[in-house]
This record gives C-alpha cells, sequence and structure tokens, in this order.
C-alpha cells in the first residue's frame, strides 16, 4: 500500500512565482522560471487509437513541477481507475507517452496494476517496463513490445522515473529541478500526483516509498495507447446533481461533456426531460470547438414551471455535428430546485499578504482587478500576516489553510491559489467558476456603530432554502488604507523586471512595479483594499455562535466586532474617513467551506444606544473605490467607462466623455 501522507508539491506553475509549501515548510523558487521553447513533436495516432490518461488532449505545461527537498532517483505515477478504464475493456494498450518540462538523460516508463481508492492505492505487478535514454522537453512516446488487454475492474498505475535535483543558482533552484508536466485539464483535478522518494520522518514521511502529493498543479502528463473500435462520434455527459430555477422562468442548466469523437465538437442537438416528459429537441452551437480529448460544456434550457417545487430533469445529447451520438454515457441526469428568488452568490477571497512580501504587489492588484470584474460577488479579506512589522498586520483570524505569500483560498474550499494567477492562469477564472455556484441561502448584512465608534454590531438577514445548524463568522475590513511612513511601503521584487518584459510575459497590469513603472521602486507607497481589520475570532477560534436555520425562513442574527486599537491603524482609518466593511459569512459545519456571504458599507450610528438594533436614519452611500474598463483601480476619473463602487454596495457603471 502507498503512504496516506498527504504532502503539498513545490510548484512552480507560474512564471513569477515566489515560494512553495512542502509539508509545511517553504521553499524558495526564483522568478528564473520561463516557458518551452523546444518544440513538442506529438506523434500521428491511427483512427482505432486514443491517448487515454486523466486527461487524453496533446496539452503540456508550459511551467515544471518538481520535490527539490526530496532529491533522487525518484519515480512519478499516475493512478488510472477501473472506474476511468471500465469505458475501454475489450481494448488494447499498445503504447504510451510522458511530457517533460526538464529533459532527462536517462528515464525509465512503466506500467503497473493498480487497485482501490484515489487516496489509498495498491500496486501490483507491473506489466510493461522500458528505459528511455535522452527522455526530451514535449511528449516522450514508446510502443509496447506486447499488447496488454484491458479486463474488467483492472486499474493502472502509469509513469516514469526522474532525476530530482535540488542544485541552485543563487537563492534559486534551477529549471532542471522542476522537470515534471502537470495540467488543468480532465475530469479529476483532485486526483493525486503518486511520487516515489525518500521522505525522512522529520519532513512527515517514512523513507523511501510512494507518496501522494496535492493534485492542486493540475494532472500528471502521461497518457496510454489503447487501440480497438473506437465510436466515430462520441459525447458522454456528467450528471448535473442540481440546479434551481426561479418559478415561471427558464433555468440555464449547465452541463460538462467530454468529446471522444473522431472530430472536434462544433454542435451539438439535445433533448430534455422534464419529470418525465420529453420537450422539444434543442440545438446548441459551440463559441469554440471542443477537439478531440477534451472536456466542454453545454447550457440547456429548462422550463422552471408555475410551482415551487422539484423537478426531475434528464438532458440527453443526440446528435454531435449533425451525426447520431454513439456514447453509451450520452444522457446526464439531476434535479431542478425551483424557487421563488435567487440569491446573491457571495464569493469570499481570503488572501495571505503583506508589507514586506515582495511578490505580493501581484496580489494587489489580482484582489483589485476581481472586485472590479464581480463588484456584486467579490468579498475580499486581505489578512496582512507575513511581517510583524506591517501596521496592518493580523494576528488573530481564523486558520484557512494558508501558509505563504501572497496566496488566497475562495470560500474556504480548500485550496490555496495565487490571488493573479488562480489555480492556473487568472484569478478571474476561478471567480467566474466560483460565481456560478447558486446558493441555497441568502446573506443581508449592515452594520451600527456604537457610541464612541469602537465597536461595531454586524447584523445579519439570513434567508434560506435549507435547514440545518451552521456556523458563521463576522469580518470587519477597511479600504484605502495608506499614511506616509516607511511601515507602510509595499515591498517590491518586480523591479528585477522592465515594464516590457512584464509585458511580454502577458502580465502588463503588472508593469507598473517594474523599474521603469509608475511603482517602480523596491518600496512604494499604496492605499490598500479589503484589509482584514477585526473579526469574530480569537486564537483562530469563532466566538461567534452557531445558526440555526429553517427552510424558506429568515433568520435574523448579531454579534459585536470590536475595532482596532494600534495606533498607526486608527489614525489611517480616521484618515479615509472610516471607509469601513461589515461582512457575514455562513459557514457548513462538516466541509468547513462557505455556503454564502453577505457584505456591506452601510454602517450607521446607534441612536436609540441599544446594541444590535439598526438606526433607520438616511444612509448616505458615497464613493468606496473607482476602476477602469480593465478593472484597474484609479484615483480620478478617465476617460471612457468608470466602474465605481459605493460605499452601501452597490456598483455603478458611468461613461465619462
Amino acid at each position: 500500500m502507498m503512504k496516506k501522507v498527504l504532502l503539498s508539491l513545490a510548484a512552480v506553475a507560474l512564471v513569477l512565482s515566489a515560494s512553495a509549501q512542502i509539508n509545511t515548510r517553504v521553499v524558495s523558487i526564483g522568478p528564473s522560471v520561463g516557458k518551452h521553447t523546444e518544440a513538442r513533436k506529438v506523434a500521428k495516432i491511427a483512427s482505432n487509437q486514443h491517448w487515454v490518461g486523466l486527461y487524453s488532449s496533446d496539452d503540456l505545461n508550459e511551467n515544471g513541477i518538481g520535490v527539490p527537498d526530496f532529491p533522487g532517483d525518484n519515480r512519478i505515477g499516475a493512478y488510472l481507475s477501473s472506474d476511468l478504464m471500465s469505458g475501454y475493456v475489450g481494448k488494447k494498450i499498445v503504447g504510451m507517452r510522458f511530457g517533460l518540462c526538464a529533459s532527462q538523460t536517462n528515464s525509465r516508463v512503466f506500467i503497473n496494476k493498480a487497485s482501490g481508492p484515489l487516496a489509498d492505492v495498491s500496486i501490483g505487478d507491473e506489466l510493461f517496463g522500458q528505459d528511455v535514454a535522452s527522455a526530451k522537453v514535449g511528449w516522450n512516446e514508446v510502443m509496447l513490445s506486447q499488447p496488454i488487454d484491458i479486463t474488467d475492474g483492472e486499474g493502472y498505475l502509469v509513469g516514469y522515473n526522474f532525476k530530482q535535483g535540488n542544485t541552485r543558482a543563487g537563492n534559486y533552484y534551477t529549471l532542471d529541478c522542476y522537470p515534471i508536466s502537470a495540467v488543468k485539464e480532465g475530469d479529476d483535478l483532485d486526483n493525486k500526483l503518486w511520487i516515489y522518494c525518500n521522505i525522512p520522518t522529520s519532513q512527515g514521511g517514512d523513507g523511501v516509498s510512494w507518496y501522494p502529493f496535492s493534485g492542486q498543479n493540475g494532472n500528471l502528463s502521461v497518457q496510454l495507447l489503447i487501440e480497438g473500435d473506437f465510436a466515430n462520434y462520441d459525447v458522454s455527459l456528467k450528471d448535473f446533481s442540481e440546479a434551481m430555477g426561479v418559478v415561471n422562468t427558464n433555468a440555464d442548466v449547465t452541463l460538462s461533456f467530454y468529446n471522444n469523437s473522431k472530430e472536434a465538437v462544433s454542435d451539438l442537438d439535445c433533448v430534455v426531460t422534464v419529470d418525465g416528459m420529453d420537450l422539444d429537441e434543442q440545438h446548441i452551437a459551440m463559441a469554440n470547438a471542443v477537439a478531440l480529448g477534451k472536456n466542454g460544456e453545454i447550457t440547456v434550457s429548462v422550463p422552471c414551471g408555475s410551482e415551487v417545487k422539484n423537478r426531475e430533469v434528464a438532458v440527453k445529447v443526440t446528435k454531435v455535428n449533425g451525426n447520431a451520438n454513439q456514447s453509451q454515457n450520452a444522457t446526464a441526469k439531476g434535479t431542478l430546485r425551483v424557487v421563488p428568488k435567487m440569491f446573491n452568490r457571495g464569493v469570499v477571497v481570503e488572501e495571505f499578504t503583506g508589507t514586506g512580501c515582495g511578490w505580493c504587489p501581484r496580489g494587489l492588484v489580482g484582489m483589485e482587478k476581481a472586485a472590479a470584474h464581480y463588484p456584486d460577488n467579490f468579498i475580499g479579506i486581505a489578512i496582512h500576516k507575513f511581517n510583524a512589522s506591517d501596521p496592518m498586520f493580523a494576528s488573530d483570524y481564523a486558520n484557512v489553510g494558508l501558509s505563504s505569500a501572497p496566496s488566497c483560498v475562495i470560500n474556504r474550499n480548500g485550496r490555496a491559489i495565487d490571488p493573479y494567477y488562480g489555480s492556473n492562469k487568472s484569478i478571474l477564472d476561478d471567480m467566474a467558476a466560483a460565481v456560478k455556484d447558486v446558493p441555497m441561502i441568502g446573506v443581508d448584512v449592515n452594520g451600527v456603530w456604537n457610541a464612541d465608534s469602537t465597536v461595531v454590531t454586524v447584523n445579519a438577514n439570513i434567508d434560506s432554502y435549507v435547514s440545518g445548524k451552521y456556523d458563521i463568522a463576522y469580518v470587519l475590513t477597511a479600504d484605502n488604507l495608506t499614511a506616509n511612513k516607511s511601515s507602510w511601503r509595499q515591498s517590491n521584487y518586480y523591479t528585477n523586471f522592465t515594464k516590457q518584459q512584464l509585458i511580454d510575459q502577458g502580465e502588463e497590469d503588472l508593469a507598473i512595479f517594474a523599474k521603469d513603472g509608475d511603482k517602480g521602486s523596491k518600496y512604494f507607497n499604496w492605499e490598500f483594499m479589503d484589509v482584514l481589520i477585526g473579526s469574530s475570532y480569537s486564537n483562530a477560534s469563532n466566538l461567534a455562535a452557531p445558526v440555526t436555520l429553517t427552510a424558506n425562513e429568515t433568520t435574523t442574527t448579531s454579534y459585536d466586532v470590536a475595532m482596532p486599537t494600534k495606533a498607526a491603524l486608527k489614525n489611517a482609518l480616521k484618515a479615509t474617513g472610516r471607509k469601513v466593511a461589515v461582512i457575514a459569512i455562513v459557514i457548513d459545519q462538516q466541509t468547513g467551506q462557505v455556503v454564502n456571504a453577505g457584505k456591506s458599507y452601510n454602517i450607521v450610528s446607534n441612536t436609540t444606544g441599544i446594541q444590535g438594533v439598526v438606526d433607520n436614519a438616511k444612509y448616505d452611500a458615497v464613493e468606496v473605490a473607482r476602476y477602469n474598463a480593465s478593472g484597474q483601480r484609479i484615483k480620478a476619473p478617465v476617460m471612457g467607462i468608470n466602474i465605481i463602487k459605493m460605499s452601501d454596495g452597490r456598483t455603478v457603471k458611468v461613461i465619462v466623455k
């Protein structure tokens, strides 16, 4: 059996990564990581052959990953479970390929029997092994001397040997320390990267063994070449579990599919069945064709009807590019929950940052970009915990799984990602995915100052379509915090680059931090947004009582949150006119994930003198922040579209001529 210790993979999945975590230890990784310049040759395969793996396209990552803390003659493999292989029973494995981001003088490929759950794989006999001399950057293909018949219930561990180095150039590991390609494609991005290496007990391991590393960097670039009779047109759907729609409207239900056809999919025809009744066939044209071996999405329209109820829905793909769909998994099923109204999705983005973190300027940009593009959804909480000299330093907050800066987590889903690049290329992609998650509860929040403005009573009104007990956290954040003192200046490592270098890397919005940019100094002044200044947490424990929700009812709750007492922060807040926001976060007690959240700048004075009672006096909304059409924060109006965030939570778009 493989070891059950789950470790985080030291990753250079991004061009400018500064650090990564291995077993809670931070490893410095340099900004010198570059993209591949060598050609990636891919062999043409026969019409009766398909590449099969955790993903099946020709894609490779442009930036490698590795485990330089655990050097040596290591092995890495992908677990292709019997469930994954079930669609290929009766066919044959005739070859395999693996992708590299750094060449290997000597390697070896292997295919072993394997079984068991993803987190506890049992390795069986080796079915195939072959040495590979001078494995190159890109795909390396190997043909089997004897085909392997795929039988029912059989799974495989498929991989290769690699030399893991730990050489350094100055303070950073060299590029050859990151030979592994992993791509964010495939159905199961939570799959593990299984690595055979030496991890001593002092670092959480048990010597030389197989270990499951987190697959958050993507699926391993290793695939089997399978030969047999394949359908010409084969598009399979995945069940969608549950969707929501409003009574007397049509709900848009998004489904994911996999293309195993002989060609790219440009259009599909579908039949929707609601409560056993077939509706008219829908024709869906793809905005972009979905290639063989790729996943895609379609959106079908489903009538909700005039009753508030659950409706059973089935969607069947009948045609692919006008031809009959031959897939054995052509139908997706799920439940459509018809509700009186839809709740707004609040996306909580908690970021680990600090003024002493030289790579954190990209987090400043990423968070503000997310706020500008998703003003009705983004709920940022910037946790300044990198350096104690930071005047916004916050030592008392929830442990949300962030251990290096800059990093963030969305809705406490357990995945630490970059606040600029997100989980792949842009935080906006992660925001787009999070917004699609339809909430079952709605959170409306406001606040009340006490007499001397040292405490804010956070009031939350929670509408719910479900019943149950949930945790609830209360948070205060502040915007536009700055001061003309050295302790407030942000450290900046982007002075190692020119504006043009960053532009060439596709990071034009970071060019202001380059050595020839507007903020091109090693330390610069900034107006910090979404800064954590108070919460219901003490020593990482939430002191707020859980809340019990009842389906189709509104629950009201409140909590007193103290304002900061440090002089530097108090003075900065005073200078901004106290641009403070209140946030209420409802949390699933079982998973620890955010169910939904609300945010508002509506904090009024308590004229009654009673805690928890909202003053009904008129609240005059003011401008909190302004952005241009590209999502960059601006100090004053500019020509074109201006996006203005108001203190009452509204977002206004205006055209400045």
